[in-house]
């Protein structure tokens, strides 16, 4: 085989497999639920919005972070407030996978006093 014409069948292989993980940002539109357990947070129900790349998700109580679903699954979000001991700035990040299964979210929040993962499923249709 030529150099060319190995070269032209590399570049339509990686052209294929980059089309296969590229996503519709809106294919990720839906509520997300699960439960978090941890030192930080003791057996809360969670929720996470995703709507057209944007993500929102509150834990309680009412401590809000706000972010973004990229096209590829990538979730990333931060938040602020004050608690009894003073200011918290939260990091999440994450992905959504698994589009045989219905999209898991799988999420870590690094905060100045925890460390949450977690996962979260599709909510059920009603």
């Amino acid at each position: 085989m030529s150099l060319t014409r190995l070269t032209g069948a590399v570049v339509i292989v990686a052209t294929v497999c980059a089309c296969e993980k590229t996503h519709e940002v809106s294919e990720f539109n839906n509520t997300y639920v699960g439960r978090l357990n941890d030192d930080c947070y003791a057996d809360v129900r969670l929720r996470a919005h995703v709507t057209t790349g944007k993500f929102l998700l509150t834990l309680p109580p009412r401590r809000d972070l706000h972010g973004t679903v990229t096209a590829d699954g990538t979730v990333k979000a931060t938040g602020e407030w004050s608690d009894e001991r003073g200011p918290v700035h939260a990091d999440l990040h994450g992905e959504i996978a698994g589009k045989a299964l219905g999209h898991t979210m799988i999420v870590t929040i690094h905060d100045d006093r925890c460390n949450s993962e977690f996962a979260l499923a599709p909510e059920p249709s009603k």
